[in-house]
């Protein structure tokens, strides 16, 4: 993360805790870079869940592209495969074609990272 990401980041915790306290003002102040105990610990913990939710998404990514990662996204047939895997029965061939053209943001024939997220971010 730069540092600028983290200042403005830093803003906009100020501004929602004067948005609840109804204070107002708009302060470019080297105080308004400040954070409190509280505001500090709201901060990192929300880095922290960011982080292991972009730690998940990667691992779930992983187990469908399967140990060979180069094709560059997942394809039909390992989307199949590894929902069987883990479970998948009631889909049909034509459900699993419907859900990968769905899941194929781009259309380009894969599931990448990219659309994986998307997918998983909407439900």
């Amino acid at each position: 993360m730069e540092i600028s990401e983290v200042e403005q980041n830093i803003r906009n915790i100020k501004q929602e805790k004067r948005a609840v306290s109804s204070q107002g003002g708009d302060d470019d102040s080297d105080e308004e870079l400040e954070l409190d105990i509280d505001e500090f610990i709201s901060f990192i913990s929300k880095e922290m869940m960011d982080n292991d939710i972009k730690e998940e998404l990667v691992e779930a990514y992983r187990k469908f592209c399967g140990p060979d990662e180069s094709k560059g996204g997942i394809t039909l047939s390992q989307l199949q495969e590894t929902m069987a895997t883990y479970g998948e029965k009631r889909l049909s061939p034509q459900d699993f074609e419907m859900l990968f053209r769905e899941t194929d943001y781009d259309g380009d024939g894969l599931i990448n990272f990219d659309d994986f997220v998307r997918m998983m971010m909407s439900k």
